[in-house]
């Protein structure tokens, strides 16, 4: 099978779409017959089953300033439209059975697929929500850009890979359409070849972690500590704010507080997850799945959160509670806190839900079924 695949993200372990991206980019090149070839950024090629040689890079190189301003001047939202065409001529598109995009505003590779050609395109987010945050200025421009193009992706008939049905629901009524072709897709974690430690054996620690130079991330960390963890700072656990990058006013924000512990850019968040009793989750925006989420669920953690950021999740009930606001985690934290049992309880739900639905080895499946079904085609 040769299949052409198309990312404006580097696939890589840092970032959750970065995650996603290499889940995707190694469940196709572990399929038996495939031959992938690659167009996007640069990325580390000796990545844990990338490194096969059914793998071609077609193209790739970093994106640059002159790259973003040209895409923007052809109606392109992506910087990924200028590596394309710089590679277009060396592409023969009559040979590939499968083009697999990531992201659904990668519109212009499907002027150029033969009729065909299967198409799937990964669908992270609902890119038209993500991006309608803070959306004044030029940025009205990228706006426009992103509508014109994940419409056209969501109208062509591809099989959509979509994380949950809430972002289904929303691509059928933002573009007023419905979506016959997709399949469920959720995220991963994969398997850090650890055993779960007890809870008795954990520190009392509570876990706030994520890109701390997200904007949604920072609105809702400033939100939990303004709302929730003032009232229960003193009760007797300390919480650990973990990721990359944190912005001043996350700096800021955390030293208001006590029992409150910055950790910028740790190098091994495993660690952290391995020491924690409980991640807290008070995310008021987004779209797609939370990453941290599975990643906690690898290990065993518990979580309080609002029903945005655990939106795609199922059995949230056994790991965990779901609330409207961070507000209203105060109760679940500290009805949590209070029982060791309780902990115990919830952290072996947790890795248990992990192991039945967010593994790599579940992701693998999903598309291994896929491209079982481009291989043999039932005829109709």
């Amino acid at each position: 099978m040769n299949i052409l695949y198309l990312t404006p993200a580097s696939p890589e372990l840092v970032t959750g779409g970065g995650r996603h991206c290499y889940a995707n980019l190694r469940s196709l090149c572990e399929y038996g017959n495939a031959s992938v070839d690659y167009v996007g950024p640069l990325f580390n090629r000796a990545l844990k089953g990338i490194e096969r040689n059914n793998l071609h890079i077609v193209a790739a190189r970093n994106f640059t300033p002159k790259d973003r301003f040209i895409a923007a001047i052809k109606g392109f939202p992506t910087s990924l439209i200028q590596i394309f065409l710089e590679a277009k001529s060396r592409i023969d598109f009559n040979k590939y059975d499968l083009v697999f995009m990531e992201f659904s505003h990668l519109s212009f590779v499907l002027d150029y697929l033969a009729p065909h050609t299967q198409r799937i395109c990964c669908v992270h987010n609902v890119e038209l929500d993500y991006n309608n945050f803070n959306c004044t200025g030029l940025r009205r421009i990228k706006y426009f850009n992103i509508h014109r193009n994940e419409s056209k992706v969501v109208r062509n008939g591809a099989l959509l890979l979509i994380m949950h049905k809430f972002d289904l629901s929303r691509l059928e009524g933002l573009y007023n359409t419905i979506i016959e072709k997709y399949m469920l897709h959720p995220v991963c974690s994969f398997n850090p070849g650890h055993k779960v430690s007890k809870i008795e054996d954990r520190e009392k620690n509570i876990l706030f972690c994520g890109s701390l130079d997200s904007k949604f991330n920072e609105i809702g960390l400033i939100e939990f500590l303004n709302t929730c963890w003032k009232e229960i700072q003193d009760c007797g656990y300390n919480l650990l704010v973990a990721g990359r990058n944190p912005s001043e006013r996350i700096i800021q924000a955390v030293n208001r507080f006590h029992n409150t512990r910055l950790i910028p850019s740790p190098p091994d968040m495993g660690l952290i997850f391995l020491k924690a009793r409980l991640l807290v989750l008070p995310d008021r925006y987004g779209t797609g799945m939370k990453l941290r989420v599975a990643e906690a669920l690898s290990y065993g953690v518990p979580i309080v959160g609002t029903n945005c950021g655990l939106r795609g999740y199922e059995d949230v009930e056994s790991f965990g509670f779901a609330v409207e606001s961070s507000a209203g985690m105060i109760g679940g934290i500290l009805d949590l806190l209070a029982s060791t049992d309780r902990q115990k309880e919830l952290s072996t739900n947790a890795f248990e839900v992990w192991k039945r639905k967010y593994t790599f080895e579940a992701f693998r499946s999903r598309i291994h079924a896929v491209l079982d079904q481009v291989s043999h085609p039932v005829s109709s």
